[in-house]
């Protein structure tokens, strides 16, 4: 992770992870003005803040400015928390941060507290020769990056579960198609921990060989390249995707208060449940309610006087589906017949996508392939003379 040449070199490696500093700090800054993101622009300061610590430590800046030696350590206990958090947001009722999230921060906290002498006591030659005792020549086991790893791992872990069950639940009530993409954060989950255990291989390597930093620096580039692609994909989501915000966040709480879900004691019987499926696929086809790209089933049950867990007790039980395909379903049929309608050959294909529904040029291709397992182009050649 570090150099024994106090001043490494300029190279590929190093640009790159200068780039990814640059663009960090570029879109955190407009995820806080313009998305009102928090917690991911937090967590894109945090990864940046810690590929420009590893550039400062590489580099040996660390001789000119002694005192912000170690002031990373704190940050890598907040990496796993910002993630879950960033990804609880559209599942959660309140529509921001509250006190309760700062629980996880402490491990931060203490470890502030147990480096407060070091951080501030110390005077910058006693840093700098902490820190070269430290980082010599021989490798030593460094027990907090073993803490911070599993800290990371057991946050991936837990973050993919609750995605899991945010968007099962997101779906039994919502037919926005852009929410499809809530599925993308399972990968940056993935690739979390991907990253921890990595990381933490690489430590084991280096406990047991006791191999010296300097023959190991390509090594921690790559790892250090792998921590800044959380800023690439980031981008990557965020122009390709509409991001999920404090602005969709989902009342979940108040939609379990309301029954949905609890079938035991439910007093419909089979055919009344087949009677309500008739019903909810004769208002849908004649009002054409798919056509509303926010449509959720609490909307549909107003327009029906029914009960909203009735709805979700049908689909589940009758259809086996869940809200979101239903609706999206009757999108992607209507489209499919709008292809082929000659009426409608000067429309863009996200025109008549719009038109019934999507929101968004990425989930109706996503949506679209999901109940056709083409894509639309493909259907297009295959139906259209």
């Amino acid at each position: 992770m570090l150099a024994t040449d106090p001043m490494g070199e300029q190279n590929l490696w190093t640009f790159l992870l200068e780039y990814s500093v640059v663009q960090g700090l570029l879109l955190a800054g407009y995820l806080l003005v313009k998305k009102r993101q928090f917690y991911l622009a937090a967590l894109l300061i945090v990864v940046s803040a810690l590929v420009l610590n590893y550039l400062y430590e590489y580099f040996g800046w660390y001789l000119i400015s002694p005192h912000l030696i170690w002031t990373n350590v704190p940050l890598w206990f907040a990496v796993g928390p910002l993630f879950f958090l960033h990804g609880q947001t559209p599942f959660r009722k309140s529509a921001g941060p509250v006190i309760s999230d700062l629980l996880h921060f402490i491990p931060s906290v203490v470890i502030i507290a147990l480096f407060g002498e070091f951080y501030f006591s110390d005077s910058g030659a006693e840093k700098i020769a902490a820190y070269k005792d430290m980082f010599g020549k021989d490798y030593h086991f460094d027990f907090v990056q073993v803490l911070y790893i599993i800290q990371i791992l057991i946050y991936g872990f837990v973050s993919i579960r609750f995605n899991k069950s945010g968007i099962s639940k997101l779906q039994q009530n919502e037919s926005d198609s852009s929410h499809v993409h809530l599925g993308f954060l399972k990968n940056t989950y993935i690739s979390l921990i991907l990253y921890a255990a990595s990381a933490g291989a690489l430590a084991i390597v280096l406990a047991l060989y006791q191999q010296q930093y300097g023959s190991l620096m390509k090594y921690y580039n790559l790892v250090f390249l792998a921590l800044a692609s959380i800023v690439h994909v980031s981008t990557y989501h965020l122009l390709l995707y509409r991001s999920p915000g404090q602005t969709d966040a989902l009342r979940v709480s108040s939609i379990q208060s309301k029954g949905i879900g609890k079938y035991a004691s439910s007093s419909l019987s089979s055919d009344e449940l087949k009677d309500l499926l008739a019903m909810l696929e004769t208002h849908i086809t004649t009002q054409a309610s798919f056509k509303n790209p926010n449509l959720r089933i609490s909307d549909l049950a107003n327009e029906l006087d029914i009960p909203s867990h009735h709805i979700s007790q049908c689909l589940n039980q009758v259809l086996e589906k869940n809200f979101f395909d239903f609706i999206n379903e009757y999108r992607v049929e209507a489209v499919k017949q709008h292809l082929i309608d000659p009426g409608y050959r000067n429309y863009t294909l996200f025109a008549i996508a719009s038109e019934v529904g999507f929101n968004s040029h990425s989930s109706f291709y996503r949506v679209f392939k999901k109940f056709t397992g083409l894509t639309p182009k493909t259907y297009i050649e295959q139906h259209q003379t």
